[in-house]
């Protein structure tokens, strides 16, 4: 089963995903209604830890108990909870869909609210992915912070970001779908973004996901733009935890030839969608990537100094 879902999410979503069963010093920590319906099995999705349950029995649990289970799970590990099902009564899907519950059916339904992700199978040929493309999110995120992308066409706007014409074409294009942006004109048309200020962030909040495609640790050094809580430190007064934190793209951490390693050392290094420093200042990870990075973490004193720092952007 964990195979088929491994597949399933490689095919539509275009990662490796690496699944592997849970520690048995975590699991054993839960109580025994949670440890004897499921299976365990940790992974990450875009940089968030997910810890992937197959249910046991399909039938014994009611939509209302998945629901409480998956979020006790997801409180005692810090965890985005996905159930996995080999098979699942559309009526019960609906019921689960509705409370906002993780599912994957592989094959058939990838339903991930807490990823922005809802992957269906709507006909043999044809699926529908709805993952915001990376540089549609620095667009978006560039208009929000400097708001100066309004007016001008799509390839004033591909130079301005550092990204080719192709590539935002594309990105527009998508944006222009789901109602951000309207591009005016006949020939060389302009791009108008739906709002601005706090009344876009508003809207852009509801597609944008977390720009961390995956998290990786070293104990070399190495140069980056500076991200997580000690980015959030020189924002706000939130006191950094000690550790330094670097967001780098693919290429860069490529091009560094640093070894990494997947849980150990002293530097956590954060392998972003985008390259971080189209959006950067003063060395730092701009305020609303850090946002939607850090979005899910479950300290209040985060969550406050989070909504300070958007709130003083406007």
């Amino acid at each position: 089963m964990i195979d088929k879902c491994k597949e399933y999410l490689k095919k539509f979503l275009g990662q490796e995903i690496s699944i592997i069963p849970q520690p048995a010093n975590l699991t054993k920590k839960l109580p025994l209604v949670l440890r004897s319906n499921y299976h365990f099995y940790d992974a990450e999705l875009f940089g968030q830890a997910v810890v992937f349950l197959i249910i046991k029995d399909d039938e014994a649990l009611t939509p209302g108990r998945i629901e409480k289970h998956k979020n006790l799970i997801s409180e005692k590990q810090n965890k985005i909870v996905v159930m996995v099902f080999e098979s699942l009564a559309s009526y019960n899907m609906s019921r689960l869909m509705a409370r906002k519950v993780n599912l994957i059916v592989p094959g058939k339904q990838a339903f991930l609210p807490d990823l922005l992700i809802d992957v269906r199978k709507e006909s043999a040929t044809r699926q529908e992915i709805k993952v915001i493309p990376p540089i549609a999110q620095v667009i978006l995120l560039w208009q929000l912070l400097r708001g100066d992308l309004d007016g001008l066409d799509t390839r004033t706007i591909a130079k301005r970001i550092g990204a080719t014409q192709a590539t935002t074409y594309r990105s527009m294009n998508w944006l222009e779908k789901i109602g951000l942006v309207k591009r005016i004109g006949v020939k060389e048309k302009i791009v108008r973004f739906c709002a601005s200020g706090s009344a876009l962030w508003g809207e852009a909040v509801k597609v944008c996901v977390s720009p961390i495609e995956r998290v990786v640790y070293t104990d070399y050094e190495i140069n980056g733009t500076k991200t997580g809580m000690e980015a959030l430190s020189e924002m706000t007064m939130m006191n950094s935890d000690g550790r330094h934190y670097v967001a780098l793209s693919k290429g860069e951490l490529k091009a560094s030839g640093v070894l990494v390693d997947r849980r150990y050392g002293d530097t956590c290094v954060e392998v972003w969608r985008y390259d971080p420093k189209i959006l950067a200042e003063n060395g730092c990870v701009d305020p609303l990537s850090l946002c939607l990075a850090m979005r899910h973490s479950i300290d209040d004193r985060i969550q406050i100094e989070l909504e300070h720092l958007v709130e003083g952007l406007w």
